[in-house]
């Protein structure tokens, strides 16, 4: 079993499929010569089946996540220049502005003032 994991973390799915296939039809042809348990043979097939079929949809779900991850960030930054955007600048200022408020204890009585004291404008 060892062998069928090792085979689909490494390879692709198809050759390791290929080689999960290869392996249970020697193991079968070792089951008819030897007069072995053939239950055995059919647990290591599902087995196998089972491995193939997490790893496949494992590998999916982790390209899906990355193409998620990659228009998160395409979403707030400027393609050509990698600097936020709008929708990032504004996130980055209210967390900013949220940070301030927790460090100040709610903005009321604290050292600072929870409000800035300059505003960027573009007009």
């Amino acid at each position: 079993m060892f062998l069928v994991i090792a085979a689909f973390s490494v390879l692709p799915v198809r050759p390791a499929l290929a080689y999960t296939v290869t392996l249970l039809a020697i193991f079968a042809g070792l089951s008819v010569v030897t007069g072995s348990d053939v239950v055995l043979l059919g647990q290591l097939a599902l087995a196998a089946l089972l491995i193939a079929h997490l790893s496949y949809f494992g590998r999916q779900v982790s390209a899906e996540r990355a193409r998620s991850d990659e228009q998160f960030r395409l979403s707030r930054t400027d393609v050509l220049t990698g600097l936020d955007n709008r929708r990032g600048m504004y996130e980055r200022i209210q967390r900013a502005f949220a940070r301030s408020l927790d460090e100040d204890g709610g903005g009321n009585g604290g050292s600072r003032s929870c409000w800035p004291t300059s505003i960027i404008s573009s007009a």
